[in-house]
């Protein structure tokens, strides 16, 4: 399956929720921060992020309990 990364669209809507993100067509660069910028995921139909891809849930905890960016897969966070 392909992957792809995806642009966290708003920061009031909910993270677990795919239709809170846009697919991306290069890795988006985010300012350090705690919060939510983009996620790395497997392509759902639609072109939705499947948010279930493996690692990706604890990746998106731990970057945002330490503030810190993730990989495999990635987890991008903003300052906004």
């Amino acid at each position: 399956m392909e992957t792809a990364w995806f642009l966290y669209t708003n920061p009031n809507l909910d993270p677990v929720d795919p239709s809170s993100y846009k697919k991306l067509f290069a890795e988006p660069t985010c300012n350090a921060g705690v919060h939510l910028c983009a996620i790395e995921a497997l392509v759902l139909p639609g072109d939705l992020p499947d948010l279930t891809t493996p690692g990706l849930p604890g990746n998106m905890v731990r970057a945002l309990q330490s503030a810190e960016n993730r990989t495999n897969p990635g987890v991008k966070l903003t300052g906004i």
